[in-house]
């Protein structure tokens, strides 16, 4: 394992890659254990190895808060978290905004559309989580911010991975249909 960053009080930040992550060596694979990583979130200090141990769980990564793609997203989370609960399935947001613009963000999308946001969103303002997980795509012609969706299982693997520009909102539904199999498929 690698440890990405040597000092997470510095930022607040910090990931554990199963191998080297230098110039984005390391990319995420179905099958392989997901990054430890420690953030600010809304909910406080998160590790996710600790956090979601034992529960499926729908990670949703988006570059930035006050977006009309991100604000779709967690609504439709939010709308749908009983559906994840009867699953066991924990559900966790990320942004590469600062923890009070995520929780400020947060408090307007639940007043404005009268939905309870019940899971964290991690703060990642100096994108060193999105860097490890492979969120710029760097080409000759520009650097594309892109979404991307895991599904972490009980024992921490990745088993499913996708990836969206960043105009496209995802479906709380079709991940739900996602987790079904997947916990059919280990029955």
């Amino acid at each position: 394992m690698s440890k990405f960053f040597e000092d997470p009080s510095a930022n607040r930040v910090d990931i554990q890659t199963p191998g080297p992550t230098a110039e984005g060596a390391w990319i995420p694979r179905i099958g392989e254990t997901f990054p430890d990583l420690w953030a600010d979130s809304t909910h406080g200090e998160l590790e996710l190895h600790r956090w979601a141990s034992g529960h499926y769980t729908v990670f949703f990564v988006h570059p930035s808060a006050y977006t009309p793609t991100s604000e779709i997203d967690v609504i439709d989370m939010a709308r749908h978290q009983t559906e994840f609960d009867i699953r066991g399935c924990r559900v966790l947001g990320m942004t590469q905004s600062d923890p009070l613009t995520e929780r400020m963000w947060i408090e307007e999308i639940s007043a404005k559309h009268e939905v309870e946001v019940n899971f964290p969103i991690i703060s990642d303002e100096d994108e060193r989580i999105a860097q490890a997980l492979g969120m710029n795509q760097h080409s000759a012609h520009s650097d594309v911010p892109i979404c991307k969706t895991f599904i972490i299982s009980p024992d921490l693997r990745i088993s499913s991975i996708m990836e969206f520009p960043v105009v496209v909102p995802r479906s709380a539904m079709e991940l739900v249909r996602i987790v079904d199999a997947l916990q059919a498929a280990r029955r």
